[in-house]
């Protein structure tokens, strides 16, 4: 059975690239205004609501509480309050500049997309998520701080 050559079309994945590169950009803009105190995330003079559904629930914190903040704080450059809010932080704002360097490289070059350049575009992105998202956090599990 032979696939929709529109499926995978390159306008197709241009313009799945340059979606990305929009989100990638907006969500990196996004956390440059967003200010980390004490109390909670501000936008603004506008307090955020709290985003973890295993947080309200439970009134009890998961293992990715603060990961927002510490990206936040790392987007400012406060390096050392990043890693204490979360270790994943840092990681994840390198992620997001690297897969938006990536979607722009992509819009540049503009590979004919066939569901192999589909496919192992969707697995490295998701694994690269995994990996920045839960490898510090099981390093230090391992390491046992």
């Amino acid at each position: 059975m032979k696939s929709d050559p529109g499926l995978f079309s390159r306008r197709r994945y241009a313009l799945i690239n340059a979606a990305a590169l929009a989100a990638l950009l907006a969500g990196l803009l996004l956390a440059r205004s967003i200010r980390a105190l004490p109390t909670g995330l501000f936008l603004g003079d506008i307090r955020l609501p709290q985003t973890c559904l295993v947080s309200r629930t439970t009134s009890r914190p998961c293992a990715g509480c603060g990961t927002t903040r510490s990206i936040v704080l790392a987007s400012a450059g406060n390096w050392q309050a990043s890693l204490a809010m979360h270790p994943s932080g840092i990681w994840l704002l390198v992620y997001a500049l690297a897969q938006a360097a990536f979607r722009a490289l992509a819009l540049v070059w503009r590979p004919h997309a066939t569901v192999r350049i589909a496919v192992w575009d969707l697995s490295l992105s998701l694994g690269g998520l995994a990996l920045a998202s839960q490898a510090p956090v099981a390093l230090q599990w391992l390491a046992g701080t």
